[in-house]
């Protein structure tokens, strides 16, 4: 099955890109028990892009078990890469670290191991247990920038998004002037508790049974409201959880849209995020201003 060609499946067209995610977060959770090799082979059948496979780090690892995670994910980037029987398969490699030093160290072993300027790009891992610390999660993005700004390769972040860390991922793309691509499950969410975003998720509506709602209509007309009815985001079953996970989605790339294009004016960015995202949104733009202008360390000290 893992060979099994998803493009012809799904009708999905040629150039429609697909990033093809590492497998390590699941292995590490979920006990998939998946093959590296198994994975790159998937990657080579479906995808233009590929994550090499990693073994992402925890908050609560010592640096002891951390250390041994990273030298596994170098280990595992090497192999694809020179197990890659696809050459149209770009290969990004996997960083890990939740510090500067962190980051530098699997850095240094990359580069002892070999030569990082053949992949094709970087994806910087072990976000999702920060997630919920902007500021500590920033840091992190912004010393995986700066690390990796010399090799001018586009960049890839494990499971972001939502209405104020999307912001800080735009701003950064912008001043570094890289191009970066995320993802993220969260929209998911509304296949799963039937949660129907209103405004990218700053507020939803609970179809589920536990908490029905009262209202008799529906404001949006995206692609997938446009066309559905109330009746059917709130039928019992499993079609209905993923029309609302499709609305969700078309919210998350409308907002996405919208700051991409809000971001050419600055002063409109910047006033769009104090209006709508929470305060700590702008302390981090901050940052980043401040550390472009002076050396990392210094920056992540003052902030």
């Amino acid at each position: 099955k893992w060979n099994k060609n998803c493009r012809t499946f799904f009708n999905i067209p040629d150039n429609f890109i697909i990033i093809g995610d590492s497998g390590g977060f699941q292995n590490m959770t979920q006990e998939a028990k998946l093959n590296p090799i198994e994975v790159l082979r998937w990657q080579e059948a479906n995808c233009q892009i590929g994550l090499t496979f990693d073994l992402p780090i925890f908050k609560d690892d010592d640096i002891q078990r951390k250390r041994e995670k990273q030298i596994a994910t170098v280990d595992n980037a090497y192999n694809a890469l020179n197990n890659r029987q696809n050459p149209n398969l770009k290969l990004y490699a996997v960083v890990l670290g939740h510090s500067n030093e962190e980051q530098k160290f699997i850095l240094d072993e990359y580069k002892r191991k070999g030569d990082l300027n053949k992949f094709d790009g970087f994806a910087i891992g072990g976000l999702v247990p920060i997630s919920g610390d902007i500021n500590l999660l920033t840091n992190v993005l912004i010393s995986f920038v700066e690390n990796i700004k010399e090799y001018k390769k586009p960049i890839h972040f494990f499971g972001l998004s939502g209405i104020n860390i999307i912001p800080i991922i735009l701003y950064l793309k912008k001043k570094y002037d890289i191009q970066i691509t995320f993802d993220s499950s969260s929209y998911g969410g509304g296949a799963i508790r039937k949660e129907y975003w209103i405004d990218n998720g700053s507020m939803d509506i609970n179809f589920g049974n536990d908490s029905p709602t009262t209202i008799s209509k529906l404001h949006c007309t995206c692609p997938i409201c446009s066309v559905c009815t109330l009746v059917d985001f709130k039928a019992a079953c499993s079609i209905s959880g993923g029309l609302i996970a499709l609305h969700n989605l078309y919210m998350t790339i409308q907002y996405v849209n919208e700051l991409s294009c809000l971001i050419e004016d600055e002063s409109l960015y910047l006033n769009y995020i104090k209006k709508f995202c929470k305060s700590e949104v702008l302390t981090q733009i901050e940052k980043i201003n401040y550390i472009i202008k002076d050396v990392l360390p210094k920056g992540i000290y003052k902030y």
